[in-house]
């Protein structure tokens, strides 16, 4: 899959999620997960330095392990989280 596919799957995997969560607490993680994936996006569609993007992917991921989601709904943006990773370990090499 296309780096930048992933990365807009990815995007709309964490809208999903965010409006399907039953968990109140969830969605401000969801809102911070979004707003921090919109520049990375940004990057990628404007053909940044591959070294800005995955400085942005980097803390990007850190993002994620600070945050606990409860509902199970998280699985499929977790899963694209995962594939964008993926893609741009592949692109870089």
């Amino acid at each position: 899959m296309d780096a930048i596919q992933s990365l807009v799957k990815y995007v709309l995997a964490l809208e999903q999620s965010s409006e399907a969560t039953s968990r109140a607490e969830d969605r401000s993680i969801y809102k911070s997960l979004l707003a921090d994936a919109g520049p990375i996006l940004a990057s990628a569609l404007v053909r940044d330095a591959q070294s800005n993007i995955a400085s942005r992917i980097s803390q990007h991921e850190r993002l994620w392990g600070y945050s606990w989601l409860q509902d199970p709904v998280f699985q499929s943006a977790s899963d694209a989280w995962q594939a964008v990773k993926l893609a741009y370990a592949q692109a870089a090499v």
